[in-house]
């Protein structure tokens, strides 16, 4: 057999006005921390999407470090 995305998404769905930027994939997690203490999001579902390829993990990254408080003066 033969892999291929011929009928996928490259963004992960629907972009829509209500899915755009910080709402992408939902309002709640859209600054790619989650909900969940140390749990983060970063794939194609997040702003700014799968045509950027990369931005959402370095992006996701610089969530960690934020939450890491890393390069912070004491």
């Amino acid at each position: 057999e033969r892999g291929g995305v011929t009928q996928g998404d490259l963004t992960y769905g629907q972009i829509g006005l209500d899915q755009m930027f910080f709402n992408r994939p939902l309002p709640n997690i859209g600054h790619y921390a989650s909900p969940v203490k140390h749990f983060y999001v970063c794939s194609a579902s997040m702003h700014p999407g799968g045509m950027a390829a990369g931005a959402a993990g370095s992006n996701a990254a610089q969530a960690v470090l934020q939450d890491l408080k890393v390069g912070e003066s004491a």
